[in-house]
């Protein structure tokens, strides 16, 4: 799988998702996410990856 978008490093829980990438994802395409934790110690924690599809009317905006 090719990332269409990664985020910064954070220490907050949320993140904003960018209206430029948000308009180039297509109608029924299926889009997965997932979270990557880096820990102080180094270690890499990953969650477990999810899909979502974009269905209706909507250009990101």
């Amino acid at each position: 799988m090719t990332p269409i978008w990664r985020s910064r490093r954070s220490r907050t829980e949320t993140v904003p998702f960018p209206r430029p990438v948000a308009r180039r994802l297509e109608r029924g395409q299926p889009y997965f996410w997932q979270v990557i934790v880096r820990l102080k110690s180094g270690k890499v924690r990953r969650s477990r990856r999810f899909s979502f599809t974009i269905f209706g009317p909507g250009t990101g905006d």
